[in-house]
């Protein structure tokens, strides 16, 4: 027997419930062992207990302010540093590809890898339960 929309929806919407709910409990306790254990700025912290090994491990991000420019960067640390310091991550705006005329999305076209991505499925409430 075939399940209807409502159903395998309202089964998914209860779980995303759970989700969420499952998420804020994971993050108290992540808290609470965090102040049991201890953080470093930056780092490991390890913890044993009868049952367990905890560790916490400490991250700073680091970005550039910005209104620095890479050649800033290579200003500062002199260029061989500054390549190696920086990442430069290519990503295709998609907005920008789909308005490039038919000559230059072939030119273009050997350069880029497509494959699908993950569908995404959005629940909304109709009506009141």
């Amino acid at each position: 027997m075939e399940r209807t929309i409502d159903a395998v929806a309202s089964e998914l919407n209860d779980i995303n419930t759970q989700i969420k709910y499952l998420s804020t409990c994971k993050s108290q306790l992540e808290s609470e062992l965090i102040s049991l254990v201890g953080v470093k700025e930056e780092g490991a912290c390890n913890a044993m207990s009868g049952a367990f090994k905890v560790t916490t491990t400490g991250k700073l991000s680091r970005s550039f302010l910005p209104d620095v420019s890479y050649a800033d960067v290579e200003k500062a640390v002199g260029t061989d540093a500054a390549r190696d310091l920086v990442k430069h991550e290519m990503k295709i705006k998609v907005s920008a590809l789909r308005n490039l005329d038919d000559s230059q999305q072939m030119a273009l076209s050997h350069l880029i890898v497509t494959k699908p991505a993950k569908t995404a499925v959005k629940l909304e409430t109709t009506t009141d339960e």
